[in-house]
């Protein structure tokens, strides 16, 4: 897999047993990526292309991005709606499929006797994706705490709504270094796709592949890129 962004000249690129991470020292640069981001994963054109196989697929459908950490929000409206999305499925597969329609006609038969003395006829639409929501699931971690809660979640998410590239912005503001250091080694011992987004330096992990963008550059379309590790 190939991130591209024309706010820097370098290509990063993900190989195994190695995780990518970027410094962007310049706050304006370090903006406009997580800006970049942000449109991607909104559907629209943005400056960066991903792609794999060299073939571009969409950000949208292939990446999570994580900036908060205190809370860690898992619930976010994305995650959510990735949930339902797949309970929808499982409600109409064959194995639930009956049940999902003896319920609905009970709900049906509920609102029927709800709305009996009412002086007029009511309409109401019953189906599956209303009764989800209605239902309000959330993702419990359980006893999770701290960066586990951050794997817990990545597990999560790729057993039960697919393979993304984990975008952390400012992970290691929040939590010390010898705890990055064992998240990213099960990470990558697990194959995750991850990107670390940094607005400065830190110590360097030794499966970390890094690429500094100078806080100083002559002009903003024109930076100098530090490599450490070879893209």
């Amino acid at each position: 897999m190939k991130l591209v962004c024309d706010r820097f000249e370098s290509v990063i690129e993900w190989e195994e047993g190695k995780i990518c991470s970027l410094v962007l020292e310049n706050p304006d640069v370090f903006r406009g990526v997580i800006s970049d981001l942000v449109t991607g994963l909104d559907g629209m054109e943005t400056n960066m292309i991903l792609s794999r196989d060299n073939k571009e697929i969409k950000i949208s459908s292939n990446v999570e991005l994580i900036t908060s950490y205190i809370p860690f929000e898992v619930n976010t409206k994305r995650m959510l709606s990735s949930l339902l999305s797949v309970l929808e499925k499982e409600a109409v597969n064959e194995q639930h499929f009956e049940q999902t329609q003896e319920l609905m006609a009970e709900i049906e038969r509920y609102m029927d006797d709800l709305s009996f003395y009412l002086p007029a006829d009511l309409e109401y639409k019953i189906n599956v994706a209303g009764l989800l929501k209605m239902a309000a699931p959330r993702l419990n971690l359980g006893d999770c705490i701290g960066i586990e809660q951050i794997y817990a979640y990545m597990q999560f998410y790729r057993e039960v709504i697919g393979e993304r590239l984990f975008v952390f912005v400012n992970l290691r503001e929040f939590y010390n270094e010898e705890d990055v250091e064992k998240f990213i080694n099960t990470v990558v011992a697990h194959k995750y796709s991850i990107l670390l987004i940094d607005n400065k330096e830190y110590q360097k992990i030794d499966c970390e592949k890094r690429l500094i963008i100078d806080a100083d550059p002559v002009s903003y379309t024109h930076l100098r890129a530090h490599e450490t590790g070879a893209y």
